[in-house]
């Protein structure tokens, strides 16, 4: 299953052919849309790896995006940015 968002229409899934599908979600689309997150979130139940892009707005541990990134339960995460980080995502 493929979820599907843009500015313009409403996320729709998409039955998918391959086993092994990616999921492309914007989040900050979705953090403004709390019950279409939810969704999301039941498509990603269990997965073996989350690749996580723009990984600096997750430093905050208490913000909708990093909330709802811990809500889901994974073996692996992988955190993309391109903003000077610490060895850490722990502010000191």
């Amino acid at each position: 299953m493929v979820i599907k968002k843009n500015s313009t229409t409403k996320t729709s899934k998409v039955n998918a052919s391959r086993p092994i599908t990616p999921v492309v979600v914007d989040l900050e689309e979705e953090e403004k849309n709390f019950e279409a997150m939810e969704d999301v979130r039941n498509a990603l139940l269990n997965p073996d790896l989350i690749i996580c892009d723009e990984g600096h707005r997750i430093k905050n541990h208490q913000a909708g995006v990093a909330i709802a990134l811990k809500s889901i339960q994974t073996q692996r995460r992988i955190v993309l940015t391109g903003y000077p980080l610490q060895n850490n995502l722990i502010g000191k």
